[in-house]
């Protein structure tokens, strides 16, 4: 039976490095934490529901593309700015994140994923 040592052991985070050609090399992600999901949540509710899909992905990208130091290089309003112009990018970004934390490609992640490409900022 695992003791709680053990168990806390397997608290670090997951990550990946992943290759965007379109940014000319690789960048680093982290899986969502509990916690950073219901901030999200959290923030997200203050815009109007129509562009709550795009908003949950700029703060989920901008939470998890990290530095070599393990911290967030990107703001929510920097992801949005790459946005605009690299939106297929942030969307191969947000899923990558989303199967990292155990998800995989389902309805929600391809529904957000439309949203934001298919939104004009």
């Amino acid at each position: 039976m695992l003791n709680k040592d053990q168990i806390l052991k397997l608290c670090d985070l997951r990550t990946k490095e992943i290759n965007i050609p379109e940014f000319g090399g690789i960048i680093r992600i982290r899986e969502l934490t509990l916690e950073d999901a219901g901030r999200i949540y959290a923030e997200i509710q203050e815009y109007p529901e129509k562009e709550r899909g795009y908003q949950d992905i700029f703060r989920a990208v901008a939470t998890s593309v990290i530095d070599e130091k393990d911290e967030p290089i990107f703001s929510s309003e920097e992801v949005a700015r790459l946005g605009k112009r690299f939106s297929d990018v942030v969307t191969k970004i947000y899923n990558e994140i989303i199967i990292l934390c155990g998800g995989g490609k389902n309805e929600e992640v391809e529904k957000n994923s439309e949203a934001a490409q298919t939104v004009s900022l």
